[in-house]
Order: C-alpha cells, then sequence, then structure tokens
C-alpha cells in the first residue's frame, strides 16, 4: 500500500548545520542551477503495538559527492563515505565551477546538495560544469509478531535554474524510497524526480511526506527499506565573473569545516 501524506507527527529536523546546505544555496543567487534534497525526518509506527528491531547485519549507507568543471576535463573531485554504517557522515568536494555535499545522520535523515556556475568548457552541451550529492541508505528488519509497520518519510526539494533548459543547464533532485517484505507479499514504491524546468520561472520548492506500510507475518519474516536522495545541477560553459567563483569556493569550504566539526563532536 502506498500514500502520499501530510506529517501526522511533529518533524524531528536534521542537524542545524545540515541547514548550511540551503543557505548557502540560496545566498548564491548568481549560480546558474543549484539543487538541494532534505530528508527531514524518518519515523514509523507498529500498528498493533509490537516492536520493530533492525536485523543489525543488513544496514547499508553511502554517501557522495562530485564536482566536475567541464565533465572532468578541466577540474574534478570526488569524495564518497569509507564506512557504510549508518550513522553521522559529511562528503564534499568542489572544483571552480561546480561543488556537491551529502551529509547523513545518525537519525537515518539527511541532506544533499549540488551547485554549478557557467564556466569554461570544452563544448556548452556534452561537456557542462556539474555537481552532485548522493545518500544511499537501506536497512533489514523483524517485528516481535504478525503485524504491519507504517514508514513516514519527510521531505523538501529544493532547485533552481533561471533561463535554464533541459539540455546542458538545469537543477534535479531525486528522492526513492521502498519498503516491503521480503516475501513480496507488501509494500511500494516511490521514485520522485522534480527539475528546474518544471517551473515556469525554472525555481520551485516541493515537499511532503511519504508513507509506505509493511505487513510481516510473523517473527521470522523479515522486511526491509531502502531511501535514496540525489542532488544534480548543471551549468553551460561561460567565462564568470571571478568573485562568483570566490563565492562558491568559499561557500563549500566553509560549510565542509563545520559539518567536519559537527561529525567530531558526535
Amino acid at each position: 500500500m502506498k500514500k502520499h501524506i501530510l506529517s501526522q507527527s511533529p518533524a524531528r529536523r536534521i542537524l542545524p548545520v545540515a541547514a548550511l546546505a540551503a543557505t548557502m544555496a540560496c545566498g548564491l543567487a548568481h549560480a546558474d542551477s543549484t539543487a538541494t534534497v532534505q530528508i527531514d525526518s524518518f519515523s514509523y509506527n507498529v500498528a498493533g503495538g509490537g516492536k520493530l528491531a533492525w536485523t543489525g547485519t543488513d544496514a547499508y549507507q553511502n554517501v557522495s559527492a562530485q564536482a566536475e568543471d567541464a565533465g572532468g576535463i578541466n577540474g574534478f573531485d570526488a569524495n564518497q563515505s569509507t564506512t557504510y554504517a549508518i550513522g553521522t557522515n559529511v562528503q564534499s568536494a568542489s572544483t571552480t565551477y561546480a561543488g556537491g555535499m551529502a551529509y547523513a545522520t545518525g537519525a537515518r535523515t539527511g541532506s544533499v546538495t549540488a551547485l554549478s556556475l557557467h564556466g569554461p568548457g570544452i563544448s556548452a552541451i556534452s561537456q557542462p560544469n556539474m555537481g552532485s550529492g548522493s545518500l544511499n541508505q537501506s536497512d533489514a528488519f523483524t517485528l516481535t509478531g504478525a503485524d504491519t509497520v507504517t514508514f513516514n518519510v519527510g521531505y523538501t526539494i529544493s532547485v533552481s535554474s533561471p533561463g535554464g533548459n533541459t539540455s546542458d543547464s538545469f537543477a534535479e533532485g531525486v528522492i526513492d524510497f521502498s519498503a516491503g517484505s521480503y516475501l513480496g507479499t507488501s509494500g511500494g514504491t516511490f521514485d520522485i524526480e522534480k527539475y528546474s524546468f518544471d517551473s515556469a520561472t525554472g525555481i520551485g520548492t516541493y515537499d511532503g511526506t511519504l508513507s509506505l506500510t509493511v505487513q510481516l507475518t510473523g517473527a521470522d519474516d523479515i522486511g526491509y527499506y531502502s531511501l535514496v536522495s540525489n542532488a544534480y545541477a548543471s551549468s553551460i560553459s561561460a567565462v564568470p565573473e571571478p568573485s562568483q567563483a570566490a563565492l562558491l569556493l568559499a561557500g563549500l569550504g566553509a560549510l565542509g569545516a563545520a559539518l567536519r566539526r559537527r561529525q567530531h563532536r558526535a
């Protein structure tokens, strides 16, 4: 069963430092393309009063970021998590004209951001400047008996690329969320894709709560969930003002430092 509902419980917002990504993207009003995907809340409710237990052996998490100038020909940077245990993790990448950031929390929430600017390239069509962030997470669970559990995922997607197009200058935010039983008897999937060109202005914000209900037949039945968030930004080649590139790099540097300080204190 699959539903799209409004949040029924107070959202557990991600750590304040994750909001720096959205702040930075909004502050760079001159950036050609920006995209941010936030998983604002993750919660579940067991209908029959039983308890959910994560199996502990099937948890997976990957946090990655990438930045490319001219498709990587004029500059490339990429970083991803070296541990795949679910928990707090931050990765960032930056080049002169693009940046990516991904952040995960131990509460199974997180944020991904991508930025790109006009900059020199090999081809305006085939080699744009690109930034991306990705958060991929999955886990398996059991219930204490035959019961149903409902997962609720609150999200916000923001995309901006004024004057962009559908081929080489756009912003994209994606969420793929699925949950079910390994026996295949219940569950469902959400595939959400939002593009800057979905809006007449090239700017859009979309939010809501995704809800999936899974029924397990007993304590020996195993369920799963999978949650993937991706942000992508692409801009065509041109020469920007030097101050634009400097501001982009300064913002990425400050964000990465703040996130790592938060991670070390966790």
